[in-house]
Parts: structure tokens; C-alpha cells; sequence
């Protein structure tokens, strides 16, 4: 596993221990249309959002 899947492994089960999982799906959804709505898609795609610290 590289060291990205990692990191997103490892902040995906802290971010479910703290949240519940419906609730954190719920989120994850509402923010992809937030993303979607303001044009970031294809950011997303070309992979020119940073990640999160």
C-alpha cells in the first residue's frame, strides 16, 4: 500500500471511530455535491486539490 492509501486508510478510521458511519457517508455525499456545485470535479480529476493536514 503507498503512503497516500495509507494516510486516507488511517484518517478514515479515525474520522468512523469519531463519527458514526451513516453520519459520515451523509457528509462524505454532501460534500461531493458542495465540490460538484462549485465546479471542483474536474480538479478532483486532475488531481490539483492538496491534501488535507
Amino acid at each position: 500500500m503507498n503512503a497516500a492509501r495509507a494516510a486516507r486508510a488511517a484518517l478514515g478510521e479515525r474520522l468512523a471511530a469519531r463519527f458514526a458511519d451513516r453520519r459520515l457517508a451523509e457528509q462524505r455525499a454532501l460534500l461531493a455535491e458542495v465540490r460538484d456545485e462549485l465546479g471542483g470535479e474536474d480538479a478532483v480529476r486532475r488531481r490539483d486539490i492538496r491534501p488535507p493536514r
